[in-house]
């Protein structure tokens, strides 16, 4: 497993009285033979995934072949 951070955009978040700033592009990333598999569980589970370019249940295959997407944890991040 790797982990990543970049500051590319951000969410305001509100916890009592305070305005918390949530980096959504902060990411960690996963590796799986099975993506076809992953993404029917997704599926199943409506866990809402989105590309590269923000467009909502798609994913994105770079230059180099590497299929990806990305969710959000229950948190928001």
């Amino acid at each position: 497993m790797a982990l990543f951070r970049w500051k590319l955009r951000a969410s305001p978040y509100s916890y009592g009285e305070q305005n918390i700033i949530i980096d959504t592009a902060s990411h960690f990333a996963l590796a799986t033979k099975h993506f076809d598999a992953f993404i029917n569980f997704l599926n199943k589970e409506k866990i809402k995934y989105l590309d590269a370019n923000d467009q909502p249940h798609a994913y994105s295959i770079r230059a180099d072949g590497v299929t990806q997407l990305y969710f959000q944890d229950p948190d928001g991040y």
